[in-house]
């Protein structure tokens, strides 16, 4: 399963390298600066970044440095769930049968990202992990599987918190 869950990581990593060039083309695209904060009480110095944004990012570091491989895939299930489940609301809120939009450019931008986290090869990804995360969890027993168990609980509940509030623009 370690092997699986590596290539897994490792195509997880392309994905980010591909999305970080989805998100400049369609700023390009649609004419929006995603250089600058949208907060206007954050500055150069401050990041750029609110308070929300840098404990998240933070804390996926933590984890990723001093958390279990199993912590860190359910960090990754968790995230990725949460981007498919967002997403794919924004999608049902859309009529269907409509056209593409020929709106503002945060609309156009808003209608790419919506396709990208909602196809069903994405929908794949976020099952492969999952089942991933199950299968590893199966490689512990007694109280070393209730405590992996409980860690891997605070990681899913913590990454829904900054989630939640990330999104809110706190």
């Amino acid at each position: 399963v370690e092997e699986r869950i590596l290539t897994l990581c490792s195509g997880a990593l392309s994905n980010i390298v591909r999305e970080v060039e989805l998100f400049k083309k369609t700023a390009s695209e649609n004419h929006l600066d995603i250089m600058t904060s949208p907060r206007h009480d954050l500055t150069v110095e401050d990041g750029l970044t609110g308070a929300v944004t840098k404990a998240y990012t933070d804390f996926m570091v933590a984890t990723a440095a001093t958390g279990s491989l199993l912590e860190g895939l359910v960090l990754l299930w968790a995230t990725e769930k949460c981007y498919l489940e967002a997403w794919s609301y924004a999608r049902s809120q859309i009529p269907s049968g409509s056209a593409p939009s020929t709106e503002s450019g945060k609309t156009r931008a808003l209608e790419t990202f919506i396709h990208n986290w909602t196809t069903s090869e994405f929908r794949l990804f976020v099952e492969e992990i999952e089942a991933l995360v199950d299968e590893y969890a199966k490689k512990f027993s007694g109280e070393q599987y209730e405590d992996a168990k409980n860690k891997a609980a605070e990681v899913w509940k913590w990454c829904l918190w900054y989630e939640e509030r990330f999104w809110d623009g706190e």
